[in-house]
Formats: structure tokens, sequence, C-alpha cells
């Protein structure tokens, strides 16, 4: 009966840390799939960005190709999900001053979403 017990007692506790280990892991790969999630939403807001400033000649006269306006469509639904808030808004006020034809400080204030960004990811310059 002793024996039993300690089988069962044995069970118990490799069940339970199977369980734990278990749960740990899918909270890491939760977190790298968040993150990569986020990634691609920032290279997509960047991506953006070079095109409409490819296209500065079409913007500066206030039209804005079918390309680049679903293209924007396309990473707003990804920034609200996955970036943070402030530099979801910065790329905004970004984007929409290129799409209107307003190019002042632009560089600057991209430089400073790029900054934005590798803050949020964690990501040192070398």
């Amino acid at each position: 009966m002793k024996e039993a017990l300690l089988v069962l007692l044995g069970a118990l506790i490799s069940c339970g840390t199977t369980w734990f280990l278990e749960w740990l892991r899918y909270r890491r790969e939760e977190k790298l799939y968040y993150k990569r999630k986020k990634e691609e939403a920032y290279v997509e807001m960047q991506d953006f960005l070079v095109d409409c400033c490819a296209h500065w000649n079409e913007l500066k006269t206030g039209y804005v190709s079918v390309n680049i306006r679903l293209k924007y469509n396309s990473i707003r639904t990804k920034a609200h999900i996955y970036a943070k808030r402030d530099i979801t808004d910065e790329f905004y006020d970004i984007a929409n001053s290129l799409m209107t034809g307003k190019r002042e400080h632009c560089h600057d204030r991209n430089d400073k979403l790029i900054a934005m960004i590798k803050e949020d990811l964690k990501i040192e310059d070398k």
C-alpha cells in the first residue's frame, strides 16, 4: 500500500512539474510571437514612410496613389493591435504630413520614430 502511495505521489509531482514547464515554455513562446508581430508592424511602418519619400513628387501635388493608400490601410490594423500607442501616433503624424504634401522636419521626426521603435524593441546600437 505504501509503495502505491509513493508511486501516486511521484506521478503527481511529475505531472505538476511537466505542466509547470510547459506553461513556462508557452509564455516564453507567446512573448516571442508578439515581439515578432510588433517588429513586423514597425518594419511595415518604416517601409511605408520610405515609399512616401520615394513617391514624393506625386505626393507634393496632392495625388496619393492607390498602392500607397492600400499599404497605409493595411498597416493601420497591425499598428493598432501590436504597436505601442505613442509610436503609432508618431507614425500617423509623419504619414499624414507626407501624404498631404508637407515634408518639414520629416527626417528628424522619422529619426525620433526609429529611436522610439528601437527603445520599445530593446535594440541597442553597436
